[in-house]
């Protein structure tokens, strides 16, 4: 991916969590390009006095990555930008002095002369104007398809709540919250079109991560022998996350095991002698979608899909095949707005 192309992505990020920041707290900011290892830097300015402090910006897609700006806050000021802080990690980096804002409003920022600490916010509130049902779980079906089919906006609601499997009128009112935010737009003859979708994807991510997959669970398991998944057949499911990533790339050594499945299939259960444990690292996770792609044949979800679990992680590995999959699989749908 070359470095505009980064830029675009990254920054839409950033403002979406400075727009925030400021919109709840009054602090104002320009954003200036970054250099070398730099994302971004950012210049906050703060109500009192007018004080001023420029930060080094680090991106972070996956808020537990947020512990890696540790070695870097200690000499250089940096502020860790993601998606969402939940109040646990907010806790841990604030008590590491790592600095940071989200997109919902969680905030530590510490200069000296201004202190500001805010957990708690969760992505059910509104966000930068966002009405909160864009992120209650049939807002995040909705928009989980159109990230996956961009076209499709264009089609009838009809067609859309097919492939999301809701209700009509959750199409209607996610089109109608879209268009209002920015995220469609409908020149004068023609289609609607879908737009920003960078900024769209990282806050799909959140909400799948916060608010739409723990639903989804239908049960963990274990297995004596660790790679019993290499050659097994997943029956009507689909492989998500690090054994999806692994037959993908062939970059990753699973760990953890992902079945999107209703259940898990009977024969997979018996032939490989899987038992029922709430800490087992096989998981099965409801399919949400109800659309045709290309990955389907090989018994995969779709590769957004895929890239969620893996971002999920928060390790290097999984970090690391996750933007093979970006570059390789969605690249091309997020970078030609």
């Amino acid at each position: 991916m070359n470095r505009n192309k980064a830029e675009t992505t990254t920054t839409d990020l950033l403002t979406l969590a400075a727009d925030t920041l400021k919109k709840n707290t009054g602090i104002t900011y320009t954003i200036k390009p970054g250099d070398k290892d730099i994302d971004n830097y950012i210049i906050l300015e703060f109500p009192d006095r007018r004080r001023k402090r420029e930060f080094a910006v680090e991106i972070m897609y996956n808020t537990a990555n947020g512990v890696a700006c540790k070695a870097t806050a200690i000499n250089n000021p940096r502020l860790l930008v993601t998606n969402y802080v939940n109040p646990k990690l907010a806790e841990r980096l604030r008590n590491l002095g790592v600095q940071f804002i989200d997109c919902v409003g969680n905030a530590y920022i510490n200069t000296g002369a201004t202190f500001l600490f805010v957990k708690g916010n969760k992505l059910g509130n509104t966000l930068n104007g966002q009405p909160a049902r864009l992120f209650m779980q049939g807002g995040l079906r909705v928009l989980f398809v159109l990230l996956c089919n961009p076209d499709l906006i264009r089609a009838a609601y009809r067609e859309i709540a097919l492939k999301a499997g809701v209700a009509l009128g959750t199409v209607a009112w996610m089109i109608k919250d879209l268009q209002a935010e920015g995220y469609t737009i409908k020149p004068a003859h023609k289609y609607r079109r879908l737009v920003k979708r960078n900024a769209l994807l990282r806050l799909w991510l959140a909400g799948y991560e916060q608010t739409l997959r723990p639903r989804l669970l239908v049960n963990r398991y274990h297995a004596e022998k660790h790679d019993w998944w290499i050659n097994a057949d997943p029956g009507q499911g689909q492989w998500g996350g690090e054994v999806a990533a692994f037959k993908m790339t062939n970059h990753l050594k699973p760990e953890i095991i992902t079945l999107y499945a209703p259940k898990l299939p009977d024969h997979l259960l018996l032939e490989n002698k899987l038992r029922l444990d709430p800490f087992g690292e096989i998981e099965v996770i409801e399919p949400f979608w109800n659309f045709e792609y290309p990955e389907k044949k090989d018994n995969f979800v779709p590769p957004l899909l895929v890239y969620a679990d893996l971002m999920m992680r928060a390790d290097g590995r999984t970090t690391e095949t996750a933007k093979l999959i970006y570059e390789q699989f969605l690249a091309r749908y997020f970078e030609e707005n």
